[in-house]
């Protein structure tokens, strides 16, 4: 197993976007368990679907984090690190799409299921305080809902109150395993990160991330050097071009990898840089290019 994955395996969490991912994925009771806290009740979750790929055959298509299915509800669990990420317009966004991917040809209107779209933020986004804002439609000149069977919810990551909500955001934001309170989080944790089963499994994942973010870079770098490459061809003729595009192609995709390595598994700049073997002549460039 290769020891710098080891180190930043240990230091994830909850919050993190991939390591989410992977405790959460075919894990039904791991989703009850958070859900049923951020509810206050007991769910029926019958299907769970993790990083679920929701086509839209008219518009944008849309990566969810988490779909849960009961009975009665179609349930979006998103989780963010990023404020910004989580904004009233995605919001809306992701329940257009949960209501048209759960509505079956001729269903009545009656027969439709609810939905709720969940984003457990680590900020607070409102800055008020409150454990979880509730948002539902009303009408305005009466006060009274709307009752089309929508909710959306933003929970507060920053809340600790002395509850079972307040206890889950702070385990969400433990990277040692020990510190989690709930115990079907932690033992889910402890086998990824301490047992040689799950240890292999993160690594191979760690190793997937890697290679898909060195991947991405290349496929942008070269996109970015034929574009400079063309440039320079029509000042210097296409074989000074071709050169130049490669060598700005190159550089462009060691910054993606580099970004993808900081993002996705949670290096800083200077560790990344190592997972890349860049030398140290070449790094002040790097750091400028990406305001270190």
């Amino acid at each position: 197993m290769n020891d710098y994955y080891l180190q930043q395996i240990n230091k994830l969490r909850l919050f993190d976007d991939d390591f989410m991912k992977i405790v959460f994925k075919d894990d039904r009771q791991c989703v009850k368990e958070v859900i049923d806290i951020i509810c206050q009740s007991d769910n029926d979750i019958q299907k769970v679907f993790v990083e679920e790929y929701l086509k839209n055959i008219v518009g944008k298509d849309f990566i969810f984090d988490i779909v849960a299915i009961t009975p009665e509800t179609s349930i979006n669990l998103e989780i963010q690190r990023d404020k910004y990420r989580a904004k009233p317009i995605r919001a809306k966004n992701h329940e257009a799409l949960l209501i048209s991917y759960n509505t079956k040809p001729q269903q009545n209107d009656e027969e439709q299921v609810k939905t709720m779209v969940i984003f457990l933020i680590e900020e607070d986004y409102y800055g008020l305080g409150e454990p979880i804002y509730h948002i539902e439609r009303i009408v305005k000149e009466t006060g009274e809902s709307f009752a089309d069977g929508s909710m959306i919810l933003y929970v507060n990551g920053e809340y600790e109150g002395q509850d079972a909500l307040g206890s889950l955001m702070k385990d969400f934001k433990q990277s040692d395993y020990r510190l989690i309170e709930n115990k079907i989080l932690k033992e889910k944790v402890r086998m990824l990160k301490e047992t040689k089963e799950g240890r292999e499994k993160m690594c191979l994942i760690f190793e997937e991330i890697r290679n898909k973010g060195i991947e991405e870079g290349q496929i942008a770098g070269r996109k970015e050097g034929i574009k400079v490459g063309r440039k320079e061809g029509i000042k210097v003729g296409k074989k000074n071009g071709r050169k130049t595009g490669r060598k700005e192609g190159r550089q462009q995709e060691r910054v993606k990898n580099l970004k993808s390595l900081m993002n996705n598994c949670q290096m800083n700049l200077e560790e990344a840089m190592n997972a890349l073997n860049i030398s140290e002549a070449e790094r002040d460039d790097y750091r400028k290019q990406l305001n270190h």
